[in-house]
C-alpha cells in the first residue's frame, strides 16, 4: 500500500499497529556483544558484587544486548520492511565503553540494572536515527532514542546502590542485526546482520614530548 505526499513522491502508509502488542514475539534492532565483550562484562560485574547480588534475577549472557530501535510486532509484512530498511543504513562503526552500573526502580516495584557508559555516545545517535529514518522510509513509525547501556535484569528486588562504578569494558561496534525476541527460554533470532563502515579515528591527546 502506498501514499503520495507532496511534490509527487511516494512512499509506503505508516501502519497504526506496527509497534509490538505487548505479547509475542517482538522485532527489533539490536548491537549484539561479542564473545570477548560478553566474558569482560561477565568479570566487571561479578568484581562489582552485581553478579551475585541479582543471582537468578540476572539475564543469560546470550540475552545482553544493546537496543538501536523500539520494539515492532513480528508479522510478515513488518519483517519485509525492517530488513528492506537495514539494507539502507548507512553508518559508521564506534567504540562504547561501559564504566558504570545503575539499579532504576520500575512501573512493576522492581528494579532495571544496567551496564551503562555514563557519557553520550554521538555515534550511537547516529546509528539509531540512521535506522529510525531507515524504517520511516518503509512506511513504519519511526521510534525514539537510545542511550548507551546493556540491561542486566528487568526484574531485581534486593538493594544496589543508585549507581556504581565498574572496571570499564570496551566494545567496539562494527554491525547491528535485526532480530526476533521470543519463544521459551525466550532468545534472540537473528534475521539479518550488516556490516557497518569503518570507524573514525579515535582522539588522542599529542605527545609533550
Amino acid at each position: 500500500m502506498f501514499e503520495r505526499l507532496p511534490g509527487g513522491s511516494e512512499a509506503h502508509a505508516a501502519f497504526d499497529d506496527a509497534w509490538w502488542p505487548g505479547r509475542g514475539p517482538r522485532l527489533l534492532f539490536i548491537l549484539r556483544l561479542a564473545p570477548t565483550v560478553t566474558a569482560a562484562l561477565d568479570s566487571a560485574i561479578r568484581s562489582a558484587g552485581v553478579k551475585a547480588a541479582l543471582g537468578q534475577d540476572l539475564f543469560p549472557a546470550p540475552l545482553w544486548h544493546q537496543s538501536v530501535s523500539d520494539r515492532y510486532a513480528d508479522r510478515p509484512d513488518i519483517r519485509q520492511r525492517l530488513l528492506a530498511a537495514g539494507e539502507r543504513v548507512r553508518a559508521p562503526g564506534f567504540t562504547l565503553e561501559l564504566d558504570q552500573l545503575r539499579a532504576a526502580r520500575n512501573l512493576r516495584d522492581s528494579f532495571n540494572v544496567e551496564a551503562r557508559q555514563r557519557s553520550a555516545s554521538p555515534e550511537l545517535r547516529a546509528l539509531v536515527d540512521a535506522i529510525n529514518d531507515a524504517a520511516a522510509e518503509q512506511g513504519l513509525p519511526r521510534g525514539k532514542g537510545h542511550s548507551p547501556h546493556v540491561t542486566l535484569s528487568y526484574g531485581f528486588r534486593g538493594e544496589l546502590p543508585g549507581t556504581q562504578p565498574m572496571i570499564p569494558v570496551e566494545w567496539q561496534v562494527e554491525a547491528f542485526e535485526l532480530v526476533s525476541g521470543g519463544g521459551s527460554p525466550y532468545a534472540y533470532t537473528t534475521l539479518g546482520r550488516w556490516m557497518l563502515g569503518p570507524a573514525a579515528p579515535r582522539a588522542s591527546q599529542a605527545s609533550l614530548f
